[in-house]
């Protein structure tokens, strides 16, 4: 089972290396900022900050694709009815 932990800002700021420690380790942070803001410490490999190799073809075919005219543009608000927002 995973360990959540929920921790002010405050707390945060002042524990960061012990709680980036407790994410390495597999534990889930959640820093509470103010009533409505929460945010989540995840450890991220450096690996996941690069496209792979099939990943860069892909863009590259959709940026040809974009080229040749073959994309599609959506308003801001056809793009909140797609997100329900």
């Amino acid at each position: 089972m995973v360990n959540v932990l929920e921790i002010s800002s405050r707390q945060f700021r002042a524990n960061q290396r012990e709680f980036f420690d407790l994410a390495d380790n597999g534990a889930r942070l959640i820093i509470k900022r103010g009533v409505n803001k929460a945010y989540v410490v995840v450890p991220l490999d450096m690996e996941e900050l690069y496209l792979s190799p099939t990943m860069e073809k892909r863009v590259e075919q959709a940026m040809q694709s974009i080229k040749e005219g073959k994309g599609v543009t959506y308003s801001a608000e056809a793009i909140d009815q797609l997100l329900g927002v």
